[in-house]
């Protein structure tokens, strides 16, 4: 299990990595915590694909 912290750019770029993401089996649960930031734990998780996907759909990773 990863634990990432997330900048919330936008609502779409977040349901799109969140999408892609599941589209390489990952399962995913996700959590709002203010407007700006969302924590998404990833099960069943491959680093370089996580980093890969997030920099393709421009959303930036606080920690990981």
């Amino acid at each position: 299990m990863k634990l990432l912290k997330i900048i919330k750019d936008g609502d779409d770029k977040l349901k799109r990595f969140i999408d892609t993401l599941k589209r390489y089996n990952m399962t995913i649960e996700t959590r709002d915590v203010d407007a700006e930031k969302a924590y998404i734990r990833v099960y069943e998780y491959d680093l370089n694909r996580i980093h890969q996907v997030a920099r393709k759909n421009r959303v930036q990773i606080l920690e990981a």
